[in-house]
């Protein structure tokens, strides 16, 4: 093959991958998000059923991240720290949120910091 064919077929390659690669990084970060929302709900319910309930739920999130789970009689929050495993300084009550950076937040029965369109 002549070097002229060879980079066109590069430059082809190249555009189909950056044509696809974004789509589907989103789509696996979404599935991530919607996989440790519902083990944020095994662990709501491992706590509201506690000590009668004996199989603990997963320690970590989609991403690898440990779950952050507070807990008292009266009250208990769980979070997770998004892909990028770092603490959020503030949460944005009652609010989609759109980075995949962001902390998932379930607290006493319901979301309270999500993702949006879910």
């Amino acid at each position: 093959m002549k070097p002229a064919t060879l980079t066109a077929i590069t430059i082809v390659i190249a555009g189909l991958a950056a044509w696809i690669v974004p789509p589907l990084a989103n789509a696996v970060n979404r599935s991530r998000q919607m996989k440790t929302m519902g083990e944020m709900r095994s662990w709501a319910t491992y706590l509201e059923a506690y000590p009668h309930i004996r199989k603990h739920p997963a320690l970590n999130d989609a991403w690898g991240h440990r779950f952050r789970v507070v807990y008292s009689p009266s009250s208990y929050t769980i979070t997770s720290l998004g892909r990028d495993g770092i603490a959020e300084r503030k949460i944005t009550l009652g609010l989609g949120i759109t980075s995949f950076d962001c902390d998932i937040v379930y607290s006493d029965g319901s979301f309270i910091q999500w993702p949006r369109g879910m």
